[in-house]
């Protein structure tokens, strides 16, 4: 017997001239055979231009939110499972020299989230929502301690909620999910010992997942000042204008802003 499923998803504007970028997913069940075609726009001049290696990774990772965990997670697994990347030289089929360094996160994440929930109505409870997309500050400048450089990747300013499933709500700050709950941001004092800031806040942000009959997890506040210097800030990921994708009806609570504070003690 036949089954399809069309999906879309959306990777955010680059701020680089190429707007909002849409991925087009098709699952089709035949048999004990899964075929997904997936379609987008042309490679873009930034680093989220996925090789076909890393998105077909992408779309495993979707799969198997629906299997049995006691599954051997072996090339049986997924022979049956045939991914079609649509037309070389695309952001998730990319060519030879399309920048890449970010497409672990950005388009990955956002190509889970079109085969998920594409399956979502086929298995509803096996299904989950989305995650938090990665969207990372990353901190430059000179520390006053000692006048050498230094660069913080800040983890703390990346994570937010993983999403529900079926019967449990989604886990709070839990990290992207390439990192599948396995990224840790380290203790504060540490932080501070290693980087010229001090961090005023770092906590659960109320009422910040996704409502449904299973809640997402809960995303995080993280608030910090820079200490006896001027530093430069950058940001990169995706996340910020479309949240990741509830499924099977339910709501997204989201707020778009992102404040940051110059403060100098």
């Amino acid at each position: 017997r036949q089954r399809q499923m069309c999906i879309r998803d959306r990777v955010e504007d680059n701020c680089r001239g190429s707007g909002d970028m849409e991925i087009r997913c098709k699952v089709r069940i035949d048999a004990d055979e899964m075929h997904i075609r997936l379609d987008a726009p042309p490679t873009v001049n930034s680093y989220i231009n996925s090789y076909p290696f890393n998105s077909i990774s992408a779309v495993y990772t979707a799969i198997i939110h629906f299997l049995d965990p006691n599954i051997p997670h072996n090339e049986g697994l997924y022979r049956p499972i045939n991914v079609d990347l649509g037309e070389y030289g695309t952001i998730i089929n990319a060519s030879e020299p399309a920048a890449c360094g970010l497409t672990t996160n950005t388009p990955a994440e956002n190509i889970a989230d079109a085969v998920r929930s594409a399956l979502a109505p086929a298995l509803p409870e096996l299904a989950g929502g989305g995650w938090a997309h990665a969207c990372i500050n990353s901190l430059f400048g000179t520390d006053p301690r000692h006048n050498e450089p230094y660069a913080y990747f800040s983890h703390m300013s990346a994570w937010g909620g993983g999403g529900a499933f079926w019967g449990q709500d989604g886990e709070a700050v839990v990290g992207t999910l390439a990192a599948a709950g396995a990224a840790m941001t380290g203790d504060i004092e540490v932080v501070e010992h290693a980087v010229p800031i001090h961090v005023h806040r770092y906590e659960l942000d109320p009422d910040s997942g996704c409502p449904g009959r299973w809640r997402g997890g809960l995303g995080c506040v993280f608030e910090f000042s820079i200490l006896d210097h001027d530093a430069l800030m950058t940001q990169f990921g995706d996340g910020m204008k479309y949240p990741p994708a509830s499924v099977l009806g339910a709501e997204s609570a989201y707020s778009n802003e992102r404040v940051f504070r110059k403060q100098i003690l």
